[in-house]
C-alpha cells in the first residue's frame, strides 16, 4: 500500500489476541504503525497482565468505538488463593497470605450466586484507571495519595466456577462495562477466609467478536493484517438494516432525516443504514415520528 505523509486512510476493525506485559496504547500503536493508519483508537483497555481479545478501530470505526466500550465481556480468570495484594494481580505487593481452608464446589458455587450474580456494587481496585478529579487512580496511588475506593453498579451476567484445585479456581465471567474481576476474585478469596489475587485474566468474547478470528499481537506483515481487518459495521451485525431511498442518502450523510426502502413501520431503535445502490454501510439512526431516518452516526463519504 503507498504510504502518504499523513497515513492510510484505513477503515475498519482489527481483533487482536493480546499478549502479557504490554498496555493496550502500546499494542494499538504499534498497529497504527504496521499499517500506517491515520486515526486508530481501541475500545476498552486490557491490564498489561492481561491477555486475549482486544478490539482495534481504524478510520471511520473510531466513530462507533463507544458501541464496543458499552459492550459486554467474557473474561476467563484464574485466582491464586492465600496471597492478596495492594492492586489484587500477580503485578503487585503482598499485603497478607493465609492459609487456604478445604474449598469445595459447592461452597464456591453458592458464593458465588449470593454475591456475584445479577446487578451488584462493586468497589473499584485503588490501582485501577477510574479518574478521580481527573487523574487515574493508580497514578495517585503510586504517589501514595490516599484515595477513597470508588462503589458502582455493574450486572454480572453469569460467574461459574469451571475447575478447582489446590492453590487455583478458575472462573468465567460474563459481565457489563466496567465490571473489575480483579475485585470479583479479591473478595471472593475474603469470603473464603483465605485471600486471592488475580494470576491470569483472558477476554474470550467482547460484543459480537470472539477469539476465533484475532491476529497475533506481535505479528505480521500490513498484507496479512489488511486481509484481517473487519468492515466498520461487523460491530453492529445484529443491529436491525435499514436501506435508504437513492434520494435520502446524500440527505443522511448530510446530517438530514431521510426516508427508507423498507416499507414497515419500525420502533424508534437504533438501526444500522445502508446505501443499497452501492451496498455500502453508511452510519447509523433512529426512527422519528414521521418514520425517517435520523442520522446519529455517520460515515464520511466522498460524493
Amino acid at each position: 500500500m503507498a504510504r502518504n505523509r499523513k497515513g492510510n486512510p484505513i477503515d475498519g476493525v482489527l481483533l487482536v489476541n493480546k499478549s502479557t506485559g504490554q498496555s493496550s496504547n502500546r499494542i494499538l500503536q504499534h498497529y497504527k504503525r504496521c499499517l500506517f493508519a491515520k486515526k486508530a483508537g481501541h475500545t476498552g483497555a486490557l491490564d498489561p497482565l492481561a491477555t486475549g481479545l482486544l478490539p482495534l478501530c481504524f478510520g471511520e470505526a473510531t466513530k462507533f468505538s463507544q458501541i464496543l466500550l458499552e459492550s459486554n465481556k467474557t473474561y476467563e480468570t484464574t485466582a491464586r488463593l492465600g496471597v492478596r495484594t495492594d492492586t489484587c494481580d500477580a503485578d503487585g505487593n503482598v499485603i497478607s497470605t493465609a492459609n487456604i481452608p478445604s474449598i469445595s464446589a459447592e461452597w464456591v458455587d453458592s458464593l458465588l450466586k449470593e454475591h456475584f450474580t445479577g446487578v451488584i456494587n462493586q468497589v473499584a481496585p485503588i490501582y485501577s484507571a477510574l479518574k478521580v478529579n481527573g487523574r487515574p487512580m493508580y497514578e495517585l496511588a503510586r504517589a501514595g495519595i490516599e484515595v477513597e475506593a470508588k462503589s458502582r453498579q455493574v450486572e454480572i451476567l453469569s460467574i461459574e466456577a469451571i475447575d478447582i484445585r489446590d492453590e487455583e479456581i478458575d472462573l468465567r465471567v460474563h459481565c457489563s462495562k466496567g465490571t473489575y474481576i480483579r475485585s470479583i476474585v479479591d473478595e471472593l478469596g475474603q469470603l473464603l477466609g483465605c485471600g486471592a489475587h488475580v494470576s491470569r485474566l483472558h477476554r474470550i468474547q467482547h460484543g459480537p467478536f470472539t477469539l476465533n478470528h484475532c491476529v497475533v499481537s506481535d505479528s505480521s506483515s500490513q498484507e496479512a493484517l489488511l486481509a484481517a481487518l473487519l468492515p466498520t459495521d461487523a460491530m453492529i451485525l445484529d443491529w436491525p438494516r435499514i436501506d435508504l431511498e437513492p434520494a435520502g442518502v446524500e440527505r443522511f450523510l448530510h446530517g438530514n432525516p431521510s426516508p427508507y426502502l423498507n416499507g414497515d413501520k419500525i420502533s424508534n431503535k437504533e438501526l444500522r443504514v445502508y446505501d443499497p445502490e452501492n451496498n455500502r454501510f453508511i452510519g447509523i439512526g433512529t426512527i422519528n415520528e414521521r418514520q425517517q431516518i435520523v442520522p446519529k452516526r455517520v460515515i464520511s463519504c466522498d460524493f
